[in-house]
């Protein structure tokens, strides 16, 4: 499977730009986005062959120069030659050979309707961060977790028990060995020589 972003519509929908757009300088959706491509190399390439994130070229935010770029893994992609990026990210979709295999992640309206059209999978923004995040979550350990993992192990009186009753048990079914069992010859003769040489 691969995925297709609206870059900017994801973005909103993380914690790292205010609602109010106080923040929405390009110095801090920079910040932001590169946030969110680190987030996205460390949870989705594992699952994914491919992600590409698809962000607008508007001159008020500069995020890169070049048209295309590899980020950890991640392919950005600039929508110079467009009005904005949701017409090129629908141009995408139109031109995919394979759309089944195609998950393409926006919460714009349209382009959900051009991809399920095409018969991609389509993920809302605000859904596809949450389960990034509860992807994260379930690979984190807490402080307090870290802490109980490098405690020493304590064993109760009842587990000592336990283990003591198991190992009897082992121990009752391992038979004895025979005292008048006679021994490989290649044994014998290493205690004659042994007694040989206490003799010189």
């Amino acid at each position: 499977m691969r995925l297709l972003i609206d870059g900017y519509n994801l973005l909103h929908a993380t914690p790292w730009l205010n609602a109010d757009g106080t923040d929405r300088d390009p110095p801090d959706i920079r910040r932001a986005a590169m946030r969110l491509i680190d987030q996205l190399s460390e949870t989705c390439l594992p699952l994914f062959s491919r992600c590409t994130i698809v962000f607008d070229a508007k001159a008020d935010a500069p995020l890169w120069e070049r048209r295309r770029e590899t980020i950890r893994g991640i392919e950005v992609v600039r929508a110079l030659d467009w009005p904005d990026a949701d017409d090129l990210i629908i141009e995408m979709i139109r031109d995919d050979t394979g759309p089944r295999d195609l998950v393409v992640v926006t919460s714009d309206s349209f382009i959900r309707s051009v991809a399920e059209q095409r018969g991609a999978e389509v993920k809302a923004s605000e859904e596809f961060w949450n389960w990034i995040d509860e992807l994260r979550a379930s690979k984190a350990l807490t402080s307090d977790e870290v802490k109980e993992l490098e405690k020493p192990a304590i064993v109760t009186a009842e587990e000592r028990e336990r283990a003591l009753h198991e190992f009897t048990e082992y121990r009752a079914r391992v038979p004895e060995p025979d005292p008048k069992a006679r021994r490989p010859r290649r044994t014998r003769l290493r205690i004659r020589n042994r007694r040989r040489r206490r003799l010189r």
